[in-house]
């Protein structure tokens, strides 16, 4: 809906009312496409913003963070702990 709303693809859909040959819709369609990627990368930025890994811990989605060194050891000590357990 964004995408649609944008000037650049509104003056291509006008355009393409306008004068409906194949040269213009292919011309269209290359701009819709820009746009789309264009409004989902502005709403990636907006999420990546706001979300992170630190944050996801403070709000209780994630329980720890692992440094890279810490996660073979962990992992065992979690395997070993099941065992034990089942």
């Amino acid at each position: 809906a964004q995408a649609l709303d944008d000037p650049r693809v509104k003056d291509m859909n006008a355009l393409v009312r306008k004068s409906p040959s194949e040269e213009n819709r292919a011309a269209r369609d290359v701009v819709l496409r820009d746009v789309i990627l264009e409004k989902q990368a502005a709403t990636a930025a907006e999420f990546d913003a706001v979300h992170s890994v630190a944050r996801a811990r403070e709000v209780g989605s994630l329980s720890d963070i692992l440094a890279p060194g810490m996660l073979r050891e962990r992992l065992i000590g979690s395997l070993e702990a099941s065992l034990r357990n089942a």
